[in-house]
């Protein structure tokens, strides 16, 4: 496995390894979508060691590349059946809507507190 510091930008896919914040050391794969963001982070899903897959905000200089692109793994998110879907580009504060690619459906992230939500969440 060749390991590479991030000095351009990743590709959507890609397997990489956190080397700084709370969760070093850790693998993931950097989400579908354009990174870096408008704040220099990537959207990663993170492989907890639960087997979970979460997704987390991780700074560019955060990410070592592992390996070539792969498919992106896909968020899993736990809570209800989303009601009242709205376009992608919606976000209220601290939350944010994120398209799920393996089952189409919209879900709610927040940006801060990295809580997801098929449904909407209160005061939104």
């Amino acid at each position: 496995m060749n390991l590479q510091m991030s000095t351009e930008t990743i590709p959507a896919g890609s397997k990489v390894i956190i080397i700084r914040g709370p969760n070093t050391g850790r693998n993931g794969i950097v989400q579908s979508g354009t990174w870096p963001n408008q704040y220099g982070n990537y959207g990663v899903n993170v492989n907890m060691p639960t087997g979970n897959t979460i997704g987390y905000w991780i700074a560019a200089g955060d990410l070592k590349l592992e390996t070539q692109p792969q498919p992106a793994a896909q968020p899993q998110p736990q809570a209800q059946a989303q009601t009242n879907p709205v376009p992608a580009e919606a976000a209220v504060g601290d939350w944010i809507q994120v398209n799920d690619p393996k089952s189409g459906r919209m879900y709610w992230h927040n940006k801060k507190t990295r809580a997801s939500s098929w449904s909407r969440p209160d005061g939104i």
